[in-house]
């Protein structure tokens, strides 16, 4: 396919979306916010298309080709607002004289190709490579088999940034010489997220883009050998056609080394799972926790939010598995969004959650162990927005079609109840009538940054029984309730 710089893509499509505008219909809902037209949306995901980009690394390249770009759940509101506008786009395209299209992309367009090798002088394959002009990024190509990257010329003066992980650009000269980590190692896990009753994710992460070999026993010795085959740093696979209530043990090789983690699929409605939080500090902490967590060897466990410092970085993020490996290798988790993981791409990268809505449809999520169903919630979404509206009313049709559940508990980040109102959001006026009316829920989970003297109002309000409390640096409260054969840790 050939690969347009993103100049000419946001050229053409202003050029065509001014020709589609009488035939898009009057009273059309094209989303908000309006300061970024239509054409600069639609560019946006053309360029994502395009360069096989995330949302976010799209945002972050159009920030050298418009003046104001939206945020990332912006740009995803205005993304589903713009389907029909897009189809029609597509179909003006598509009937429009083939030549004037040919004149409007070609003209003044010049194409070079580049070999790229790695220091043994081994074809560089497969490998992101951003081309720029005057600092900035003008297109981005991919090197094929051999090694060879076609790419358009931005001018006279351009240079090269190696945008796949793990790669570092050692010369560009006549050819580009790139390298990579000698020796391989497992930054991530293995882990295992999204555990049903037939399936679950294997997730890991690579210092090294390499194929995996994994090799996947059941609590009978039984044995299915599974190939990743793509030539990456961060890998997730699908383990399929598993048994209910089975033990399951994963070996991962990776360039002669392995690595190992076990998990147990749902399915019995008697079972233990962990519940902490605030982890995005104090690793050393974190790690020892991790360890005794491990001892119990929940069916999973939760983190309800900050997991990191700062989600946007990947060196919290690797300081974060390093610590949590111990649990890893146990206990699949499921994560709830905090402020501090600010809905970075990494974040949606890391964990495979069930199918639920917000980013990515996993900002906000639920799944059912036993007879007991567990609702995850996005408290970073302002209140007011139609997102907002949009994920309370997934909540209260959750809630009703699931009635017959004996328990139910309900994770968010945000407390209703703080001694810091000024600085973090509360959703007492827009959540709390719904946790009463459904009066069967028995907990609401949740970040509280507290001082002692809210623990009579937090015993009071929450209606929490059976709880020991007690608090862990860096600003963790925990608490343990015994409900029939269910051990619940917060």
């Amino acid at each position: 396919m050939r690969k347009l710089n993103p100049n000419t893509i946001i050229k053409l499509t202003r050029f065509f979306y001014s020709k589609i505008i009488p035939y898009l219909p009057k009273f059309s809902n094209r989303g908000r916010p309006k300061i970024y037209p239509d054409h600069q949306i639609i560019s946006m995901l053309l360029i994502r298309e395009m360069f096989s980009l995330p949302f976010r690394e799209t945002i972050i390249l159009s920030r050298d080709y418009f003046k104001k770009v939206p945020s990332l759940r912006d740009f995803h509101y205005r993304a589903r607002k713009l389907k029909h506008v897009i189809q029609i786009l597509i179909k003006f395209i598509h009937d429009y004289d083939v030549e004037s299209i040919r004149e409007i992309v070609d003209k003044g367009i010049k194409k070079a190709v580049k070999k790229v090798i790695m220091e043994n002088g081994e074809p560089a394959r497969y490998i992101k490579i951003a081309v720029l002009g005057n600092g900035k990024v003008f297109t981005i190509s991919t090197t094929d088999e051999t090694g060879s990257m076609v790419f358009i010329v931005p001018g006279k003066n351009y240079s090269f940034s190696i945008l796949t992980e793990g790669y570092k650009l050692v010369s560009s000269n006549s050819v580009l010489v790139v390298s990579c980590p000698s020796q391989n190692s497992f930054l991530w896990g293995p882990y295992i997220t999204d555990p049903t009753t037939n399936s679950a994710y294997l997730n890991f992460k690579l210092s090294k883009p390499s194929t995996a070999s994994i090799i996947l026993t059941d609590g009978n010795g039984n044995t299915q050998k599974l190939e990743s085959r793509f030539l990456d740093t961060f890998h997730s696979i699908n383990l399929e056609n598993l048994s209910p209530n089975e033990k399951y043990s994963v070996l991962v090789k990776v360039d002669g080394i392995e690595e190992r983690c076990g998990f147990k699929t749902l399915g019995s409605r008697s079972f233990k799972f962990v519940i902490y939080g605030d982890t995005r500090t104090n690793e050393d902490w974190h790690e020892m926790v991790c360890k005794e967590i491990a001892k119990e060897k929940p069916l999973f466990v939760i983190n309800v939010g900050d997991l990191v410092e700062n989600g946007e970085s990947l060196e919290d993020w690797n300081k974060f598995f390093k610590a949590f490996k111990s649990l890893s290798a146990v206990s699949p988790y499921f994560p709830v969004l905090g402020n501090h993981e600010k809905n970075s791409n990494i974040y949606y990268q890391a964990f495979m959650l069930p199918k639920g809505g917000g980013d990515f449809q996993r900002g906000w999520y639920s799944f059912d162990a036993g007879d007991v169903r567990f609702i995850v919630l996005d408290s970073n979404v302002p209140k007011g927005t139609s997102l907002f509206e949009k994920q309370t009313k997934w909540l209260i049709e959750g809630l009703e079609r699931n009635r017959d559940k004996k328990f139910k508990f309900v994770f968010f980040y945000h407390p209703f109840y703080t001694n810091t109102p000024n600085e973090e959001p509360t959703y007492e006026e827009s959540w709390r009538w719904i946790f009463e009316k459904y009066k069967e829920i028995q907990s609401r989970c949740g970040f509280l940054r507290s001082h002692p003297r809210l623990r009579k109002i937090f015993e009071e309000r929450c209606n929490l029984c059976g709880y020991r409390w007690w608090r862990c640096p860096p600003w963790v409260l925990v608490f343990i309730l015994q409900i029939e054969n269910i051990f619940l840790a917060l």
